[in-house]
């Protein structure tokens, strides 16, 4: 019984020490990147604008190439829709919230009660160049595990923000 005592407070010592770690932890998880493409601001903007090119250069659609995508009645601009179900990539949806043209675009991703969040592009146009701001920005709320999580998965997200970014560089510099 002593060996059983023992992995229980064991147990219980992480859980409280994940308690109070979370409580230094931000609520919000928000990444950002930034990528300077070689087109003008109209072609990097209509392969954001338009869901249907997503998967073109999608970093979760090259994670998950069986991912199943369904688009909405709109595909583009304001209230355009995409749909995603996969083994990797689980069960969502996002939509345009605001698109002006060339400039920025925001949208709304639900994440099949994983939670939700926001996502953010800026477009700034300079000699033919643009440079390229996707931001994404979620509440994690008050659980510690959820903090927790936003923490460990944050790395990784920046990263596949990086790799969306040249995916439309290559996209639209080809």
């Amino acid at each position: 019984m002593g060996f059983l005592k023992k992995i229980i407070f064991f147990l219980l010592f992480v859980i409280l020490l994940a308690c109070v770690i979370s409580l230094f932890l931000p609520r919000e998880m928000a990444v950002s990147k930034t990528a300077v493409i070689n087109a003008p601001a109209s072609q990097v903007f209509a392969q954001v604008n338009e869901f249907r090119n997503w998967e073109k250069w999608s970093p979760w659609k090259k994670m998950d190439p069986e991912m199943k995508i369904t688009y909405g009645a709109k595909t583009s601009g304001v209230n355009g829709r995409y749909d995603w179900d996969g083994e990797k990539s689980g069960k969502g949806y996002m939509i345009i919230k605001e698109s002006n043209p060339n400039s920025s675009l925001k949208t709304y991703l639900n994440f099949g009660g994983q939670g939700e969040g926001n996502g953010a592009w800026k477009f700034e146009e300079k000699d033919g160049k643009t440079e390229v701001t996707w931001s994404f920005n979620s509440d994690m709320g008050m659980n510690p595990i959820g903090k927790i999580m936003g923490v460990v998965m944050k790395g990784s997200l920046a990263q596949n923000l990086e790799d969306g970014l040249s995916g439309i560089a290559a996209q639209v510099e080809k």
